[in-house]
C-alpha cells in the first residue's frame, strides 16, 4: 500500500441540480483527459451516497505533483445553479458523508492531513469551494462535543436510581417497617 500524508477534498464544480457519480466522471476522465481511469479515490453523489472510484492501492489523478501520497475525494456540486460561480452547496447528507469518510480513512492512514484543492501551493482554484480545514476541524469539535455530552448523560443516568427502582425501594421500606411493627405486637 501507498504511504498516504494527504486527503485532498475536492468538488466536481457542477451545478446541484447535476446528480453525477464515478461512472459520470469516469467518462469525462478518460474521455475527455485521455487519463486510464477517474483520478478520485471516492465520489460522493448529492444524497450522500460515497461511490469508490480509482482503487487506493494506486496513485490518483487529481492534483498535480500531489497524486502518490494522497487521497482524492470528490464531492459533487460546488457550482452556482443559476451562473457558473463557485458555490459550496453541499448537502447536509453530502457532509456527513465526507466527514465520516474523512474519519475512517483516518483510522487507516493515521496522521494524513485533510485539506482542499485549493489549498495545495500554486493552485489557483476555489475548489472545492468551502475552507475544508476549518470545516473539518469544527465538525470533529462538534462531534468530540456530543460525545462528551452523551457519556456525561449516559454516567448521570447511571448514577441516578431509576424511578421503578426507587419505587420498589419504597415498597420494600413500607414492607420492612410494616413487619418489624407486627413483630414487636
Amino acid at each position: 500500500m501507498r504511504d498516504i500524508n494527504k486527503i485532498i477534498v475536492h468538488c466536481s464544480y457542477t451545478k446541484p441540480r447535476m446528480d453525477i457519480g464515478v461512472e459520470e466522471i469516469r467518462t469525462w476522465h478518460v474521455e475527455e483527459n485521455k487519463w486510464t481511469d477517474v483520478g478520485y479515490h471516492y465520489v460522493i453523489r448529492r444524497d450522500g451516497t460515497v461511490e469508490s472510484g480509482r482503487p487506493l492501492k494506486r496513485p490518483g489523478a487529481h492534483v498535480r505533483g500531489q497524486n502518490h501520497d494522497s487521497i482524492g475525494i470528490c464531492w459533487v456540486g460546488g457550482m452556482a445553479q443559476d451562473s457558473s460561480l463557485a458555490e459550496d452547496n453541499r448537502t447536509a447528507d453530502q457532509s456527513k458523508a465526507l466527514f465520516d469518510l474523512i474519519q475512517d480513512l483516518q483510522e487507516k492512514f493515521p496522521g494524513a492531513g485533510v485539506l482542499g484543492h485549493r489549498d495545495i501551493q500554486g493552485v489557483n482554484k476555489a475548489c472545492p469551494c468551502f475552507d475544508v480545514r476549518t470545516w473539518y476541524a469544527d465538525a470533529c469539535m462538534n462531534t468530540e462535543r456530543k460525545d462528551l455530552e452523551k457519556n456525561r448523560d449516559q454516567q448521570e443516568s447511571m448514577a441516578r436510581p431509576s424511578m421503578t427502582f426507587r419505587f420498589s425501594l419504597w415498597i420494600i421500606l413500607k414492607l420492612w417497617r410494616l413487619y418489624r411493627f407486627i413483630r414487636r405486637r
